[in-house]
């Protein structure tokens, strides 16, 4: 199951009752799998619907808690989609397993990586990339300027290439974006996999005080549009903003996903 941001679940059928949040999910060789978090129940006490933590992140966020007070999260500064069975005829894959990139953000890893729009992530680190949404928690997990190395696909022949993970803040700082309810956006076109066009505001950035983070925007979503009115471009979305300071009602599309948000305006954001 997938909640919210970076929190990627194990569901598990072992009891977890009200109060066992925190306790450690093993297996049978009293291994750590996980950290128990939630149950999902229709009624008070356990029908066999629970979730945990992944270990690796479990670990990930300790030692980063313990060493510096806080967590860190890195981007590559890509936006990726996943190889839908229909994508992967059409771009001649073997498999649907990786992650595409739609998007590579200016100045990030990515581009200076020398990644292109078009390549498949095949693994990270030696680790296979099934989704899109794998790619992005196991970057995750890791601290800014850690090394990575990653084996891509470029118009069907392997390639590896190395980068550092990046500082979400720093990157967004290099970047002259426009700013509306606290993100960062630039302008989104994109062909779908049945020949259609998606166009639309892609957010690259949100500020973690801002009113576009409080309505639970994040990077690589999608506005297509504002207050009931299409937007293709940031002028646009501006315009729409600029006409009703108050709040913007956004419909977003996130991995593939149709979503209403409201943004409350800040007048100073413009």
């Amino acid at each position: 199951p997938k909640i919210e941001g970076y929190q990627s679940f194990i569901q598990t059928d072992t009891p977890i009752n009200p109060g066992n949040s925190g306790g450690a999910l093993v297996n049978m060789k009293g291994e750590l799998v996980g950290i128990n978090t939630a149950l999902v129940t229709p009624i008070l006490g356990n029908v066999g619907i629970g979730f945990a933590i992944p270990s690796n992140m479990v670990k990930s966020v300790a030692e980063q808690l313990v060493k510096y007070g806080k967590v860190e999260r890195g981007i590559l500064g890509v936006v990726a989609q996943d190889i839908s069975p229909s994508l992967a005829e059409a771009m001649n894959l073997k498999s649907d397993k990786g992650a595409v990139i739609t998007t590579i953000i200016p100045s990030s890893p990515a581009s200076k990586a020398g990644l292109k729009v078009g390549d498949i992530i095949l693994t990270l680190n030696e680790k296979v990339v099934h989704n899109s949404e794998q790619l992005r928690d196991s970057l995750g997990i890791m601290r800014p300027d850690t090394p990575i190395s990653l084996q891509i696909l470029r118009d069907g022949k392997p390639q590896t290439l190395t980068a550092n993970v990046g500082d979400p803040l720093k990157i967004a700082k290099q970047r002259e974006l426009p700013f509306i309810g606290g993100m960062q956006l630039q302008d989104f076109n994109e062909l779908e996999s049945d020949d259609s066009e998606l166009q639309g505001v892609l957010v690259t950035g949100v500020n973690e005080t801002s009113p576009g983070a409080l309505a639970g925007l994040e990077p690589g979503d999608i506005i297509i549009s504002a207050n009931q009115k299409p937007v293709t471009n940031v002028g646009e979305l501006k315009q729409v903003a600029q006409g009703k300071p108050k709040h913007l009602l956004l419909q977003i599309s996130r991995q593939n996903m149709g979503l209403f948000v409201v943004v409350e305006q800040d007048n100073s954001d413009g």
